[in-house]
């Protein structure tokens, strides 16, 4: 099988998506695949230097790094070149033992990677690592009101409410790239194929996909290897790892860790530092360095916050940590909805509580609590993991399936999967 990936980056330290898109090219090669790994601007990582995976590199520019405005706003919205390029490669590739799968497209490549793949003939699929595909700020998160969103996107509530997180022109350009996706996805062939890595999230967005939409549910890999779990009874400390942004709930942990009288730690930065100072003086700040350090630092920790209260469709570091046997408490609005079982293997509390997350703290304070929470967590995930490599399993047979769905003729092909059906 051809596994075309198109991805903004080639280097994991630009992100989850990009981590996810270059940990599957690399499990995929060694179940026999054949791999061209195409992205649009920066270096790539060294985890792509192999045989079977050929690197497409297009040399173009991520458009928060141009500097004149009108050029960013344009390529951004529709960036032809991208197209150009994306189109030659795949006119190389057997249609009939093809499929292309779409990861981060909003940085550089823009929606016209999806009108590429959309009018190529070829299998294709999105995977939802946030929202872009239905909502134009791509976290269905009113930034200035704080919450998360009830709007319809792209209609005239939604072009009229300034949501995004930086000014009222970004959003103007946001609608404009939405309008975008939404004509590149009418162009489509096929049904859209939805790779979600998590139930949550396909519920989320599927009120606002069209409705012959096919939806996957494949959990994103967890690159950790399976080792004795964290002696979380005998550790003090409260961790939360991430960008410190307000839509991370951080606001809410600090006064909530305050109130509980738990000892905080913030691995990350972000522009909300000053404020979180403020609200809890008694905070850690630790920058965010190496894998290894993180992972020693939940090593270290009595248990992973995950406050986050935008609808965060999977969360890499909190299944990191359960995955080293540390105590989680979430968010019940994220996709660890789908993980935890309330005071079993974690907490889940509401979102944007204080009380209710200061609870859950407390709770934790008890050892015996934390080491009961904790052996519970590691032992659930253990029982089935997301590795890298049964996550490339996974996602292989998506793609089987739908390149068996594209060779049936059109009137036989599904139009819709009902929820829980498409798990793999």
């Amino acid at each position: 099988m051809n596994i075309v990936i198109v991805n903004d980056y080639g280097d994991v330290k630009s992100g989850a998506p990009t981590k996810i898109a270059v940990i599957s090219a690399r499990e995929l090669v060694k179940q026999g695949h054949r791999v061209y790994f195409v992205h649009a601007a920066g270096p790539r990582s060294i985890i792509l230097d192999h045989p079977n995976i050929r690197v497409h590199d297009l040399g173009l520019r991520d458009v928060w790094q141009e500097r004149n405005p009108v050029r960013a706003a344009v390529s951004g919205v529709w960036n032809a070149a991208a197209g150009t390029a994306l189109g030659r490669i795949l006119a190389d590739l057997d249609p009939r033992d093809t499929v292309i799968h779409l990861h981060q497209y909003t940085r550089s490549l823009s929606p016209v990677a999806l009108k590429v793949a959309a009018e190529s003939g070829v299998a294709w699929a999105v995977t939802l690592h946030d929202y872009f595909l239905v909502c134009p700020n791509g976290v269905y998160y009113d930034h200035h009101a704080g919450h998360v969103c009830s709007v319809k996107p792209l209609s005239l509530k939604c072009a009229t409410t300034n949501c995004d997180v930086l000014s009222g022109r970004h959003k103007l350009v946001r609608l404009a790239r939405q309008a975008a996706t939404v004509r590149a996805l009418a162009m489509r062939q096929q049904p859209l194929s939805v790779i979600s890595p998590s139930p949550f999230a396909r519920d989320v967005a599927r009120p606002f996909l069209p409705g012959d939409s096919r939806y996957f549910v494949v959990p994103n890999p967890v690159d950790v290897e399976c080792a004795p779990r964290a002696p979380v009874a005998g550790n003090r400390k409260f961790l939360f790892i991430g960008r410190l942004s307000p839509e991370k709930g951080v606001g809410v942990l600090a006064a909530a860790a305050k109130r509980a009288g738990v000892e905080l730690s913030f691995v990350g930065a972000g522009p909300y530092e000053e404020a979180l100072r403020v609200i809890n003086p008694d905070a850690e700040f630790l920058p965010w360095t190496t894998r290894s350090d993180v992972f020693a630092h939940m090593d270290r920790a009595r248990a992973i916050i995950f406050a986050s209260l935008w609808y965060e469709p999977f969360g890499l570091s909190a299944m990191e940590a359960i995955a080293r046997g540390v105590p989680l408490v979430a968010s019940g609005s994220t996709a660890l909805q789908n993980v935890i079982t309330n005071g079993e293997n974690g907490f889940l509390v509401e979102p944007g509580s204080v009380e209710s997350l200061a609870q859950a703290l407390s709770a934790l304070k008890d050892a015996a609590v934390a080491d009961r929470v904790g052996q519970a967590a590691w032992e659930r995930y253990w029982h089935d993991p997301s590795t890298p490599a049964r996550h490339a399993e996974r996602v292989a047979a998506v793609y089987e399936t739908m390149l068996a769905a594209r060779r049936r003729p059109v009137t036989d092909a599904p139009v819709g999967v009902p929820s829980g059906e498409t798990a793999v």
